[in-house]
């Protein structure tokens, strides 16, 4: 059966700075077990994507060319872990902008559905309501990865707990999850 598994970023791969952004690889840090939840995920079948809003850009901290170094180093880091992504999206607006591919909207994931269509699940693992909302929008089963982000937005409404499926504690119990 062939799964269609968007990925948030910040919160679900790497530690979130906090109030602020990863402008350079030396800021990225893997979360535990991240490296191994994608190679979980590496199935023949599985299709996995990164969406992930990257205000930064727009807000004049990250320039696009340094935010590909950063993927760049995301991907060789998966590779030698023998994982796999298969494509990742970006939004470089801020939230003032109101775009379409902005998380909470689901623009970036329907450029995902287009890309790798006849996926017959649909699976978003992210940190917070807007990775949620987004998710449910295009039909996807959610996973919320409880991260200080994730602990910060619940204080604030604890019906977020409500708009995910599954609530876990990494991408690899999210892995578990999705290969049952």
């Amino acid at each position: 059966m062939r799964k269609l598994i968007f990925l948030d970023r910040d919160g679900v791969l790497n530690k979130n700075i906090q109030e602020g952004y990863v402008l350079h690889v030396s800021q990225f840090e893997w979360l535990s077990l991240a490296l191994e939840g994608l190679r979980r995920l590496n199935q023949p079948d599985n299709v996995i994507c990164i969406v992930t809003n990257q205000a930064a850009i727009h807000k004049g901290l990250l320039k696009e060319s340094e935010l590909q170094q950063i993927h760049s180093f995301i991907l060789e880091a998966v590779e030698r872990e023998k994982g796999r992504i298969d494509e990742i999206y970006y939004c470089p607006h801020t939230q003032e902008e109101q775009c379409s591919c902005r998380k909470p909207r689901s623009g970036l994931l329907l450029r995902g559905l287009k890309q790798f269509m006849n996926c017959e699940q649909l699976w978003m693992i992210g940190d917070s309501l807007d990775d949620m909302r987004a998710g449910k929008d295009v039909g996807c089963t959610t996973i919320l990865v409880e991260s200080p982000r994730t602990i910060k937005e619940l204080s604030k409404d604890p019906t977020l707990i409500k708009h995910a499926d599954y609530c876990v504690k990494s991408l690899y119990e999210a892995s578990e999850i999705i290969e049952k």
